[in-house]
């Protein structure tokens, strides 16, 4: 056990030598990637950014607009790989949800705006952008006992079955 001390204490130093390397180049490059989580829940309108070192939520956004969208719950929300902007399946009260399906909203960070997509149609409960810019949406189950994975038009909100699958 005693040998793999030195071994283990020039490996610490060895990475410490790297992060401090890596973090003088970045510095000079001023070119870093930053990564920030975002984190929603259906039971509230918020959406909070988490670092994903700490898990300490650093920031959060209350996304409803008095008297004119009002959010009760976030199921989902993804960003577009180009644009920045964040999609969001929302249940809402202001307009009213045929629940239990959400509208897909779009926010735009940069300027500050929310809108509305269209209305989902199905039961969606997350969804993610392929690195394309395509929407994937993942229904609960349905009543015929699947679930479905779906595109999401981002112009209309509508889905389009890509594929069905047991669960």
């Amino acid at each position: 056990m005693q040998r793999n001390c030195p071994s283990r204490i020039l490996g610490v130093l060895s990475l410490l030598a790297l992060w401090v390397s890596l973090a003088a180049t970045c510095a000079d490059a001023q070119v870093c990637l930053e990564t920030r989580w975002l984190t929603v829940s259906d039971q509230d309108d918020v959406v909070r950014r988490v670092n994903p070192l700490t898990l300490e939520v650093e920031e959060e956004f209350a996304m409803s607009i008095p008297g004119s969208i009002e959010i009760e719950g976030i199921r989902g929300i993804a960003v577009h790989p180009t644009s920045g902007n964040w999609y969001m399946l929302t249940i809402t009260s202001l307009p009213p949800s045929p629940a239990p399906s959400p509208w897909l909203m779009e926010y735009n960070p940069i300027d500050d705006t929310l809108a509305i997509v269209g209305f989902t149609v199905l039961d969606f409960n997350d969804l993610n952008f392929t690195s394309n810019g395509e929407i994937r949406a993942i229904t609960n189950q349905l009543s015929t006992g699947s679930s479905n994975l779906c595109e999401l038009s981002t112009i209309t909100g509508g889905p389009t079955d890509l594929c069905q699958y047991p669960g």
